[in-house]
């Protein structure tokens, strides 16, 4: 390892040193606060179900409220993530959990249909978390 290499050293007898190195380090964004529910489909009121489709239609041509539906109706629950300042939705993921039989047996199926959350909110963990806790909780009792 040749000096160019090294760390630059801080003199920690100098606690000025350890300060003025410290201001220079960026400050990491606070991630934005970010509620979630799982529900039956069913329960979705038309003023949820356009939400929803508001932000699909953000990321994606050549839809239609209609054909979101429809697929929509394919499914039998959904996740809600929403913001905590204004409880908008921001991000949902649906999912269709059934039981099927395969090679004679009784098997649990999991069909995750749309998963998206608008870009302000990527990286959090809110989504990801929940969806794992859902299908977890939901198939519990089912044939594995």
């Amino acid at each position: 390892m040749t000096a160019d290499d090294r760390p630059p050293t801080i003199d920690r007898s100098q606690p000025s040193a350890v300060f003025n190195r410290l201001e220079r380090l960026k400050p990491i964004p606070m991630l934005p606060s970010l509620t979630s529910q799982t529900l039956p489909r069913q329960e979705l009121t038309p003023e949820t179900i356009q939400e929803m489709f508001d932000v699909f239609n953000e990321n994606f041509s050549q839809t239609s409220l209609d054909l979101f539906t429809r697929d929509l109706n394919n499914k039998n629950w959904v996740i809600l993530i929403r913001d905590d300042e204004k409880n908008i939705v921001q991000g949902f993921s649906t999912l269709g959990i059934y039981e099927t039989e395969y090679q004679g047996q009784c098997i649990t199926a999991v069909y995750s249909g749309d998963t998206i959350i608008r870009r302000a909110y990527w990286g959090t963990p809110e989504l990801p978390k929940k969806w794992i806790h859902t299908v977890l909780e939901k198939t519990a009792d089912m044939p594995q």
